[in-house]
């Protein structure tokens, strides 16, 4: 009896989490991370990231997520963002994500060591035309190879207002 209850609550807590993980991302468009090799973020590794736009007359925001470890060295990480639009228009931004507080303090969501932060990258925006859309992200930091970094996503939703 005992084995007939501990099966059926772990398949309730698998279903619950599925559940919870598909109704909080119905209305994402793109969602997809890409691992780090050994958390070593090499200087000439970027990551790369292609989504499809279909409605040019919704807003969007265009979200990304940086995984670090305790093995991150500094408070902050700089990026080269590099997109490139259907027509083969392209634009390079140096953003600057906040990983850690001023004390030191790792911000974001944490679990054993692993923190997640979000950075808006852009908010409320329309793509002019209809197609794929290419982004690379690239480390910017002084070191060649980056430790401590272990994933890096984007996210593409729906625009909502705060």
């Amino acid at each position: 009896m005992k084995r007939r209850i501990t099966k059926i609550g772990i398949f309730a807590a698998i279903t619950v989490c599925l559940t919870a993980q598909y109704a909080c991302n119905f209305n994402v468009l793109y969602d997809k991370a890409v691992d780090i090799p050994k958390g070593l973020w090499s200087i000439n590794n970027p990551v790369a990231f292609a989504f499809p736009i279909t409605d040019t007359q919704s807003p969007y925001s265009i979200i990304f997520t940086m995984r670090n470890n305790n093995n991150y060295p500094y408070s902050n990480l700089f990026v080269f963002v590099d997109t490139q639009s259907p027509d083969g228009h392209s634009r390079r931004d140096t953003v600057e994500v906040t990983l850690a507080d001023i004390k030191g303090k790792w911000l974001g969501k944490g679990i054993g060591g692993i923190w997640q932060n979000k950075y808006y990258f852009r908010k409320n925006i329309r793509f002019p035309q209809p197609g794929e859309y290419k982004v690379k992200i690239s480390q910017a930091m002084r070191d060649k190879n980056l430790e401590g970094i272990i994933d890096v996503g984007i996210k593409v939703e729906p625009f909502k207002q705060d």
